[in-house]
């Protein structure tokens, strides 16, 4: 059974969670169908468009590949505002579904919290990769240097989003087993006094 502060905790969590949404879902929405927007003129629209790559405009990059970059930019941008709302209404998920797991200790939900975001941040990583790339070898002087290096930049940015994941994870296993073992070995050795006695 949960005490009354509990339950009025739980109570408070749930109104935020509520709040954030109604507030902030929206925007996300708004956000996000101009992300899709643009990202449908980048992936279909452009291709049409093949004649401005004969366009040159400075320092090697095409007519095209300067519209591109702009709504890459855009996409950021719009990326940017829905993921921020995005972010604290899923820091308020996040705080009701520990609240409601057995046993949560409070040196373990900022490690909890951290798990989803990690996930949405490496996917974050492929997918600005792959907006990136078609781009590299226009950059002056250093493209070559940069379409090597990249996907190994791309890959240790993601190993340490996996690792900051997989330790969240480790560190509160690794409480509750210690709790689960600490709690065992309490009530064996309350029950070896108490057969003494």
């Amino acid at each position: 059974m949960l005490s009354e502060e509990e339950i009025t905790a739980e109570e408070e969590l749930k109104e935020r969670l509520h709040e954030e949404i109604i507030k902030r879902m929206p925007f996300v929405t708004l956000n996000f169908i101009a992300l899709l927007i643009f990202a449908f003129i980048y992936w279909f629209v452009f291709p049409l468009f093949v004649f401005l790559e004969g366009i040159m405009l400075i320092n090697q990059i095409t007519a095209l590949e300067l519209l591109q970059l702009f709504t890459i930019v855009m996409m950021s941008i719009m990326g940017y505002r829905m993921l921020f709302d995005f972010f604290v209404i899923l820091d308020a998920w996040s705080d009701f579904f520990i609240s409601k797991l057995p046993g949560v200790r409070s040196e373990e939900k900022d490690s909890l919290r951290r798990v989803p975001k990690d996930i949405i941040y490496i996917f974050i990583v492929f997918l600005a990769y792959l907006a990136i790339e078609p781009f590299i070898l226009s950059v002056p002087v250093f493209g070559n240097l940069i379409f090597l290096v990249l996907p190994y930049i791309t890959l240790a940015i993601v190993l340490i989003f996996i690792y900051d994941t997989a330790k969240s994870i480790y560190f509160s296993l690794d409480i509750r087993i210690k709790s689960f073992w600490f709690r065992k070995i309490t009530s064996s050795s309350k029950e070896e006094k108490g057969k003494e006695i």
